[in-house]
């Protein structure tokens, strides 16, 4: 059903439009601040207020707006439920300032931010949590060192893993 929801928001005055309509809306590619409409914006975290169509906007309730929306996507989908906690899955060079900032930002949209997982440790776990026997084959890679290869935003992340004590555990 579309899924999953692109991190895009177009501003119009005080309407929002957040998502796959929002991304439709582009009329060029590229990241970040095109006209009304910000793309990517986890990644202007810490940067401090942007230039939204003559709007200074603070990257963190931009970044709230997108969160807020999925949040209400997911509180009336068929699976609704308080959706209020959440690990949230970041890049391994996000720092503490960046960190704070994408917490609150989840904090302003009503959901606690209960975890950070680097991303390429999250797709490893999606990937082996998406195969038929996942105990099983979790059990097999007992000591073993996986490296994972993480492309995204232009930018290639190795993360060194080892699934110790049935635990996927990031070494480097």
């Amino acid at each position: 059903d579309g899924l999953p929801f692109p991190s895009v928001v177009s501003y119009f005055g005080d309407r929002k439009i957040v998502g796959r309509k929002a991304k439709e809306l582009l009329a060029e590619a590229g990241a970040n601040v095109i006209g009304n409409t910000v793309r990517s914006p986890k990644t202007l975290l810490g940067r401090g207020a942007v230039d939204v169509e003559g709007v200074r906007r603070n990257p963190r309730d931009i970044v709230a707006d997108v969160v807020a929306w999925v949040r209400k996507q997911a509180l009336e989908s068929e699976y609704a439920g308080k959706y209020d906690t959440a690990v949230v899955t970041i890049p391994v060079d996000m720092n503490g300032t960046r960190r704070a900032e994408l917490r609150e930002a989840f904090r302003i949209a009503g959901i606690s931010v209960q975890q950070f997982v680097h991303e390429p440790l999250a797709a490893l776990y999606g990937h082996l949590r998406s195969q038929r026997e996942f105990p099983k084959n979790l059990k097999e890679l007992e000591g073993e060192l996986i490296l994972v290869f993480d492309w995204g935003g232009g930018t290639l992340d190795l993360t060194l893993c080892q699934a110790v004590d049935g635990l996927l555990v990031q070494i480097r």
